[in-house]
């Protein structure tokens, strides 16, 4: 899925550059906390523990890239939505069934 800034973050002040540079700077920080997780589980289960540290990561890049309006919840979701589809597809090969 491609970062879609302009229904997840819209905004009157910031540019489409703006806030698409936000969701790439918060895609790198996803991609950290992701990799760091180690507990097994349901991918499920995995994103309901990560998305309080990914919505801490959303208010951290706000707050460091001074936006004119914090990343929304939905933007953040957005934006972790390919780790998310990442996790079930792995998870659906080490169990050789499908993650759809």
């Amino acid at each position: 899925m491609s970062l879609g800034n302009v229904w997840s973050f819209p905004s009157r002040v910031m540019s489409y550059e703006t806030t698409l540079g936000a969701m790439k700077t918060l895609a790198g920080r996803i991609a950290g906390i992701t990799a760091a997780y180690r507990e097994p589980g349901h991918p499920i289960d995995i994103n309901t523990a990560l998305e309080p540290e990914y919505l801490k990561a959303a208010a951290a890049v706000s707050s460091e890239l001074r936006l004119a309006s914090p990343i929304p919840k939905l933007c953040t979701l957005v934006t972790a939505s390919p780790f998310d589809a990442a996790l079930h597809d792995a998870f659906g090969k080490a169990h050789g069934a499908s993650a759809y």
